[in-house]
């Protein structure tokens, strides 16, 4: 008798296209969930009333009629940054670039205002200054478009990096321009004679911005959807092959929509400054390129669909700051919350493109063709990167003094520890497939867990003398692994079982950790009653930064080798080790395998689930130790909010 295969429980299949109402329905009940969990997070945590704090929420963005106008405001500056990233998005161009292309586009509007603002007519300087910010913003996003159209770079990559750059030019301009000068700051650009500002129109400053976004939006709907630049931007985004096969120049159109984009960002900068806030600084764009993505994934890319995701997340954003000031939480509190709501949004996007079928259930929808759980095309992320910088022996005539060199290593070793930790876990990750930019939610939710064990153990014991070396090491450690792996497995269960996009899924981890980390943070601050906000845990931090025997007796050579803590040659080791596993072993040929060519790996019978958890969860654990050698080692146990930069 032939044994037949056992049916699974559990089937997963395609859906047809779902009208867009159905979809928003989806999306809406997963809203109604997240609301219902995080008034019940708040109810055990606080003991607040849960239908108070919506209520609350709802004042917050609608309690006044300023509150309604700086509602729209926000709304439509989020929704114009929105709209210049979405052509690059649907041709399957990652333009994480909106923050620094907002910055130059700001930085060319000031410096047409403060150069040119009493030498031409306030029309004309309007005139420049827009001319300059479309230029300068095209400009910022036609570099990397022009490399990843000619050398195929990759763009995630690329126009993050262009961010830094740009706000780098930014700081130094605004210590050129300080008024007055040692003060940091700009202030107030053309405050007397408001040179180059726009008109208000109705009385009201927020108006001109909101018309401006509103035409824009109409616009880069009929652009997308009924110009032949459109089609051409959707069938590359398609498939490359195919737009080579019917004739369209795959380079240009990759050039020309970057500069669109860019250009829109850059006009995001203009009415910043020229419209609403009239001064220059590094955070002029609040963040708002990278809540930008998620709106405009959230919306599948059509412009009117964004401007109810839009005021989605602008709205969550007003109603979690004002519970946080009424009720007197954490300013940080907003963030969990709203973290937690963005990643039922982007789970229910699962249920949007696929059906779930019990056993025995008559499937409707045709079967999609057996496919690993894995986004699309990341084979621009599993080049390996073979440069090697050689050092050359510098022979200028000097002799460089050993004491400058023997002070100068040990300080670069402690600032790139934090930095090898992160990008360590990072390249295991992106091995496996997965692109995680939630890296630097991951590394403060591993500070902040080890914080939390080390706070709680120095308080049991009372005194240093009390506490166990070997348990004062082990408590935050283990805090840090968990607290890690728990981020990496909601990063898993939202790319790899849920399927939703990678870019958006780590965007949202990173408001979601920095959130916990200084929610926590802020309220251990708050027990110890300190008049600074920040932590000191001097007790465990002096056994993280023990040196190794004989660092203090060995002369120069202790100083550079051994005087730093264990966390150091740890990230040394797992550093190595993750190279010759990755390179050398079956393992790491079966991740690699998953992540270049995941249908390939499938058929040779690798469980690729099992790979891109166990490589993601890895890579969280080891860039949550590199958040936890920061504050115990380099910041010498001390933690304050926000104070890990840009690490990540």
């Amino acid at each position: 008798m032939e044994n037949k295969p056992k049916e699974p429980l559990i089937h997963i299949t395609k859906r047809k296209a779902l009208r867009w109402t159905a979809a928003w329905r989806i999306r809406l009940f997963a809203i109604v969930i997240s609301l219902l969990l995080c008034a019940l997070i708040t109810m055990i945590t606080t003991g607040l009333n849960p239908v108070q704090v919506y209520v609350t929420m709802f004042q917050g963005a609608f309690g006044s009629a300023r509150r309604m106008w700086i509602l729209g405001k926000d709304i439509a500056i989020l929704l114009c940054i929105s709209l210049a990233l979405t052509p690059a998005f649907r041709m399957r161009f990652w333009n994480l670039g909106g923050e620094g292309q907002i910055l130059i586009g700001a930085l060319a509007t000031a410096s047409c205002m403060i150069l040119l603002g009493d030498k031409v007519p306030g029309w004309f300087l309007i005139l420049l200054s827009v001319i300059a910010a479309l230029a300068a913003g095209a400009f910022w996003a036609m570099v990397p478009a022009a490399c990843k159209a000619l050398w195929n770079t990759n763009e995630t990559l690329f126009t993050l990096m262009m961010n830094y750059v740009a706000t780098q030019l930014v700081a130094y301009f605004v210590i050129v321009w300080e008024v007055p000068k040692g003060s940091g700051k700009i202030g107030i650009i053309n405050q007397n004679t408001e040179a180059g500002w726009l008109p208000v129109i109705a009385g009201n400053k927020y108006l001109l911005n909101i018309l401006c976004v509103a035409i824009l939006t109409i616009g880069m709907y009929i652009y997308l959807n009924y110009s032949k630049h459109g089609y051409e931007i959707s069938v590359v985004g398609e498939s490359v092959a195919t737009a080579r096969y019917v004739g369209i120049n795959v380079s240009w159109t990759i050039i020309r929509t970057l500069l669109i984009s860019g250009a829109i960002c850059g006009l995001t900068g203009f009415l910043l400054v020229a419209g609403t806030d009239h001064t220059l600084t590094t955070t002029l764009a609040g963040g708002q390129g990278f809540t930008a993505v998620m709106v405009a994934w959230l919306a599948k890319f059509n412009p009117l669909g964004m401007v109810l995701s839009s005021f989605l997340l602008v709205f969550l954003g007003k109603g979690a700051g004002e519970i946080a000031t009424i009720y007197g939480l954490n300013q940080s509190y907003g963030d969990i919350l709203t973290g937690i709501i963005l990643f039922f949004i982007i789970g229910s996007e699962f249920f949007i493109n696929y059906r779930i079928h019990f056993r025995g259930e008559h499937k409707e929808d045709k079967p999609a063709a057996a496919q690993p759980a894995a986004p699309a095309s990341k084979a621009a992320l599993q080049r390996p990167m073979h440069q090697r910088t050689k050092r050359q022996p510098q022979r200028r005539g000097r002799i460089l003094q050993m004491f400058d060199v023997v002070a100068f290593i040990p300080r670069v070793v402690a600032q790139s520890i934090p930095l090898m930790y992160g990008s360590t876990g990072e390249t295991i990750t992106q091995k496996s497939g997965n692109l995680n930019l939630g890296i630097p939610g991951v590394m403060y939710v591993g500070a902040i867990s080890g914080v939390i064990g080390s706070f709680l153990y120095e308080r049991a014991c009372g005194t240093a003398e009390n506490m166990n070396p070997l348990l004062t090491i082990l408590i935050p450690l283990l805090a840090c692994l968990i607290g890690s792996l728990i981020m990496g497995l909601i990063y898993c269960f939202l790319t790899v079982t849920l399927r939703a996009n990678q870019n958006v899924t780590g965007l949202a981890m990173t408001t979601f950790g920095i959130g916990v980390g200084n929610f926590f943070g802020g309220s251990l601050i708050s027990l110890t009653g300190a008049d600074v906000p920040s932590i000191a845990l001097s007790a465990t931090s002096n056994t993280f930064r023990t040196a190794l025997p004989g660092a203090g007796s060995t002369g120069w050579f202790g100083k550079v080798f051994l005087s730093y803590g264990f966390l150091a040659y740890i990230a040394i080791i797992v550093s190595l080790l993750a190279a010759y596993v990755l390179r050398s072993t079956r393992i790491g040929l079966h991740l690699r395998a998953v992540g270049e060519s995941p249908a390939t790996a499938d058929a040779a019978g690798i469980d690729i689930t099992k790979y891109k958890y166990g490589a993601t969860c890895l890579g969280c654990m080891i860039a949550g130790l590199g958040g936890l050698y920061y504050v115990m080692d380099y910041a010498n146990g001390v933690w304050s909010n926000d104070a890990f930069g840009d690490r990540g």
